[in-house]
């Protein structure tokens, strides 16, 4: 995102903003039209990640509905654990931007890969990790790294041949991008 787009989402989020706080997990409405399942394996990692890093993000509410539009694995955690309050913000949207939020806020992340280069320096910076990140680390590893495919193209093998990649886990070894 550009540093124009960053300022624009922030004037969105300002403009729309009515309030914002900490308040306990049990005062959180859920909203019926949350399409999100989340596994125990993503709680884990996501309850691993708050008590490590604090709160990174704020549970958003509509002001309109009341109801939470981002967040509701979170408070989830908070319940469960019984920590008596979490981050929100309240904003203003109306119920086509509700749906909006609900359906596809966050969900576009899941269409990024990665550069496997970068992602191996940063595995080295953060070192050992807590067992409950481990599915989440292996399944990036496997979905983004390993998992890539060689290139249609990519008619023979030989030892002769150039090779631009590695997979890190099995050695196998390819040219071209990563898919």
């Amino acid at each position: 995102m550009t540093d124009t787009g960053v300022v624009a989402l922030e004037r969105w989020l300002e403009d729309r903003q009515v309030t914002e706080g900490w308040q306990a997990p049990d005062q959180f409405l859920a909203h019926e039209d949350n399409a999100r399942i989340h596994t125990w394996e993503q709680e884990q990692a996501v309850e691993a990640l708050i008590e490590e890093l604090g709160w990174i993000d704020k549970v958003i509410v509509s002001h309109r509905s009341q109801k939470v539009l981002d967040g509701h694995l979170r408070v989830k955690i908070a319940l469960r654990r019984d920590w008596e309050q979490i981050p929100y913000r309240v904003i203003d949207v109306d119920a086509r931007e509700e749906a909006l939020i609900l359906a596809y806020f966050d969900s576009s992340t899941g269409m990024a890969g990665y550069d496997a280069d970068i992602l191996q320096v940063l595995d080295k910076q953060i070192g050992t990790i807590d067992k409950r990140l481990e599915p989440l680390k292996q399944k990036l590893w496997d979905g983004y790294i390993n998992g890539a495919m060689a290139p249609d193209d990519f008619a023979e093998y030989g030892e002769d041949i150039d090779t631009e990649h590695q997979c890190p886990k099995c050695g196998y070894r390819w040219s071209g991008g990563i898919n």
